[in-house]
């Protein structure tokens, strides 16, 4: 009967942890907006504190598509000026980096920095769209590109941003994304006809050097936290190298939100 009842007591505790589990995923989703679920027996995230730029944090996360050439399409282009301006001018700083941020403070803010072909870049595009779709009030995102494997990743960040100048971009960025590896010009403009775009101003945009000053922009970020590859994140203060799993992500999405008052752009 003894050995009955202490069954009986561990099963029941064994419940009452469940249970509480259970609740306190739920309440995740009530106050965060973002499934807690998966933060009920959370890793340990482990971060190294960054020099520069000062004020962030790093965490490696998975692999990465690291780049062939750090200056392809860029050669010609002195972009001195860019890294500068970013360097001494903390506004413009956080301002270019997360440029789509809600102005509230219990937002978190996302930059992502991303290459067409990029596989892994391919699977975290989805999930950080659906991310922000499905909890605006939790996250906002900023879509960078980084091209960094070759003049075909090049000419597609040029399409995307040529077809931001039409309030086009997520669209056209999720597009290339799930298409060929190989883009050319002709390619491009039968994306642009496909959403609606106005072909020719789309031309001289994707051909302008405005779009390449935001290229150089990106990239200037980018080297500044030190990526070396794609994809990559900075998540509040936290800049992030590799292929982070859904659940680190949204547990990391978590705490920064619990550490908003040290977050180095508000």
């Amino acid at each position: 009967m003894a050995r009955e009842n202490n069954t009986q007591r561990v099963s029941l505790s064994r419940r009452a942890l469940l249970g509480g589990a259970l609740f306190a995923g739920a309440y995740g989703v009530l106050k965060f907006g973002v499934p807690a679920i998966s933060g009920l027996f959370p890793e340990r995230l482990e971060f190294q504190e960054l020099d520069t730029p000062m004020g962030f944090r790093s965490l490696d996360a998975g692999k990465s598509s690291v780049r062939f050439d750090p200056f392809v399409g860029l050669q010609k282009q002195d972009n001195s000026e860019i890294s500068e301006r970013i360097s001494r001018d903390a506004a413009f700083f956080c301002e270019t980096l997360f440029e789509r941020a809600s102005s509230s403070e219990s937002v978190v803010p996302i930059a992502s920095f991303s290459d067409y072909n990029c596989p892994y870049c391919k699977i975290l595009t989805p999930m950080l769209a659906n991310l922000e779709a499905q909890s605006e009030d939790v996250v906002s995102v900023t879509w960078h590109e980084y091209p960094l494997l070759g003049e075909s990743s090049l000419l597609a960040a040029k399409g995307a941003l040529a077809a931001k100048r039409q309030g086009a971009y997520l669209a056209f960025h999720r597009r290339l994304m799930r298409g060929r590896l190989l883009v050319t010009p002709e390619y491009l403009e039968e994306l642009a006809k496909i959403d609606g775009l106005e072909t020719e101003q789309f031309v001289l945009d994707l051909n302008g050097a405005d779009v390449l000053q935001e290229i150089q922009t990106s990239t200037a970020i980018a080297r500044l936290f030190g990526f070396i590859g794609t994809p990559a994140l900075v998540v509040g203060r936290t800049a992030v190298q590799g292929a982070i799993q859904e659940s680190t992500l949204k547990q990391l999405i978590e705490m920064e939100r619990e550490e908003r008052e040290i977050r180095t752009c508000v």
